[in-house]
């Protein structure tokens, strides 16, 4: 699957009726509450927001960075609430260059979700239907397993690869 999909390929989608997600993950570092106004003053008709913040990063400790990943239980909850199972197509925009959009996208697929794209072009391109009002949220109602961050490349990993003089750990680095 491409992981870019085009303004006129997502309208098609949404007119044939196929069973996907649309997520709205609109963001502002300096105000983290204008992704939500933003999304709720009009955003992708069906879409639902997805909040960098709540959804798609873990607590802050003060030690673990702006947006550190949340744990894989953490995240199978929140696919879960989301309503994202692994037959579900998901489509992400912003308007950041993708910036946020690509977060999720990265998460899902790292995450062993094989059905997702970011929308080429954000939310600028989409010339479609746009609604303020939200969609319920259908959660899943069956839990789903966690999956381990495979793809992820730590500190850690890195520190160790860079000091070791024989390249061994060099399997710890999944990229």
């Amino acid at each position: 699957m491409d992981p870019l999909i085009t303004p006129n390929q997502l309208e098609e989608l949404v007119n044939t009726g196929a069973d996907i997600l649309i997520c709205d993950c609109r963001f502002d570092l300096t105000n983290p509450q204008a992704g939500r106004e933003a999304y709720n003053a009009g955003h992708i008709l069906g879409a639902i927001y997805v909040d960098l913040d709540r959804d798609l990063s873990a607590a802050t400790t003060g030690s673990n960075g702006r947006h550190p990943l949340p744990s894989p239980q953490a995240w199978a909850d929140t696919k879960q609430r989301l309503g994202i199972d692994s037959k579900t197509t998901v489509i992400a925009y912003d308007n950041h260059g993708s910036v946020y959009a690509s977060r999720l996208w990265w998460m899902l697929k790292s995450s062993g979700h094989a059905h997702t794209q970011v929308l080429d072009g954000g939310l600028s391109a989409w010339n479609g239907s746009i609604g303020m009002i939200p969609p319920v949220l259908k959660p899943l109602t069956s839990a789903i397993s966690p999956h381990d961050w495979m793809n992820s490349v730590t500190v850690n990993a890195i520190e160790q690869w860079l000091t070791d003089p024989q390249g061994q750990c060099l399997s710890l680095i999944h990229i």
